[in-house]
């Protein structure tokens, strides 16, 4: 497998270190990578994977029009390639067939209590739609027809809209690599399910703040160090860059003030995704979960 194209490194990505609006502190700004310093020892590694081999081992996937392949640069995972005909004119057809070309990958195995999910990513696209997800110990409602053991509907998945999983699921999520890689966007968490029923409606997901992701947009070609946080009431994101380890991104949300209604209050176990929407294409190597 070979990128078509590898762009330069971008001055303002490596001089420019902020979080939302302000800067980051000089005490974050020389953090290091968890799995380099002394936030996480060796004996906390309690998974990983080099996504060197065949990802079959220890994931499965979401999404019927996805392409995955490993060699030695990690685990190449493309989205379906659909875009819509007219995007300012999306009828309910168009979304259907959009839904076709989303895809989740997800650990096989599942993760309790407090961790740090650390990976790093390639982009490998320059589509201007779409969003990269991670999602955080996900489980379902637990409900008969929606087990807490998600692998157990997987094929109600086949098609992977994005209600199927913020309607069936509990979860936390995070949105970044929005769009394309020239304008920025933003850094978004929410936390799963919404329930239509009870008056819990999909913006009432939403976790506060919103993040723009001015200093460390994806660029095409350059690898990063992505690291994810989760304690009992946080939530962290940071991008590091992969060659200089420099913190380019800090986000961080208090998931105790999610809405009333939401059912459990906490989130304490499940599997990990990594849901790309369609012309998504990342390289992703070295994942690893660390126990807090």
């Amino acid at each position: 497998m070979q990128l078509e194209y590898v762009l330069p490194a971008v001055a303002s990505c490596f001089s420019i270190l902020s979080v939302g609006c302000s800067t980051v502190s000089t005490e974050s700004a020389q953090r290091l990578p968890a799995y380099l310093s002394t936030h996480a020892s060796a004996d906390q590694i309690i998974f990983e994977d080099s996504m060197t081999g065949n990802w079959q081992d220890n994931w499965f996937l979401d999404g019927k029009e996805a392409t995955l392949s490993n060699d030695e640069k990690g685990l190449y995972f493309a989205s379906g390639d659909h875009t819509y005909p007219n995007p300012e004119h999306i009828k309910f057809e168009d979304r259907q067939e959009m839904s076709k070309h989303h895809a989740v990958l997800w650990t096989q195995q599942e993760f309790s209590g407090d961790l740090i999910i650390s990976y790093e990513c390639t982009r490998s696209d320059e589509s201007a739609y779409g969003v990269n997800i991670i999602y955080v110990q996900a489980q379902g409602i637990g409900t008969e027809e929606f087990p807490k053991d998600i692998y157990a509907w997987r094929d109600f998945r086949n098609i992977a809209g994005m209600g199927k999983y913020y309607t069936y699921m509990n979860a936390l999520h995070i949105s970044y690599n929005v769009g394309d890689f020239t304008s920025p966007s933003y850094i978004r968490a929410r936390r799963y399910p919404k329930n239509d029923p009870i008056g819990l409606k999909w913006g009432m997901t939403k976790i506060d703040p919103d993040y723009n992701d001015e200093g460390a947009k994806m660029l095409p070609g350059q690898t990063y160090i992505i690291e994810v946080e989760k304690t009992n009431d946080t939530l962290v994101f940071r991008t590091f860059d992969y060659e200089s380890k420099a913190l380019l991104k800090e986000c961080s949300w208090d998931t105790t003030q999610i809405h009333e209604l939401m059912e459990p209050k906490r989130i304490t176990e499940g599997r990990i995704g990594f849901r790309q929407m369609s012309t998504k294409q990342n390289i992703y190597k070295n994942f690893k979960v660390i126990r807090k």
